[in-house]
């Protein structure tokens, strides 16, 4: 299993947890907030472990965008309630991980998208271009004036 698959794994989990921790009656209706952006981080990590780390260019800001929504829902609600405190410090600590997953793929798809130095062709010299060469205009016969 290499790295990226450990990281979209781990960070699923911490989500899971989140998630876990806000069904509880102490949260509210938090959840009703918080569960689709983590559910939509969690199956964008999903896509990632199960493609083998394929899928992270399209996955990986995806499963950012989900994590970074879900905090942002969970910022908004007193952390005086443990339950809530839980949740914020297991969808914080994806963030991390999510996040550079995110960077790989934009750095992987760079990689992709620029063509190496040795592709490009070499520059050519600028030919200044030549004054077109006047040419003579052929006389025109004139007919002979008509003799009255």
């Amino acid at each position: 299993m290499n790295e990226t698959v450990t990281a979209a794994r781990t960070a699923r989990e911490k989500l899971s947890s989140a998630l876990a921790a806000l069904q509880s009656p102490e949260a509210g209706n938090l959840i009703d907030t918080v569960a689709e952006p983590v559910a939509a981080a969690m199956s964008a990590l999903h896509r990632i472990e199960t493609s083998d780390g394929a899928a992270l260019a399209s996955a990986g800001p995806e499963a950012l965008a989900g994590v970074r929504r879900a905090l942002e829902a969970l910022q908004t609600v007193p952390v005086d309630n443990p339950v809530v405190g839980e949740a914020t410090a297991n969808v914080a600590g994806s963030l991390g991980l999510v996040f550079q997953l995110a960077q790989s793929a934009s750095q992987a798809s760079a990689a992709t998208t620029d063509p190496p130095a040795a592709m490009h062709a070499a520059p050519q010299p600028v030919v200044p271009a030549q004054a077109p060469i006047p040419v003579a205009e052929p006389a025109l016969a004139q007919a002979p004036l008509a003799q009255a």
